[in-house]
């Protein structure tokens, strides 16, 4: 159950740094 959690968690934070990198491409373009 420890490790699914951990994967999960993983899983998220590349889902959060992915938006966050989006998102810095779009106001660097400006």
């Amino acid at each position: 159950m420890q490790m699914l959690a951990i994967a999960s968690k993983n899983e998220y934070n590349k889902k959060k740094e992915a938006i966050l990198w989006q998102i810095h491409l779009l106001f660097m373009q400006e």
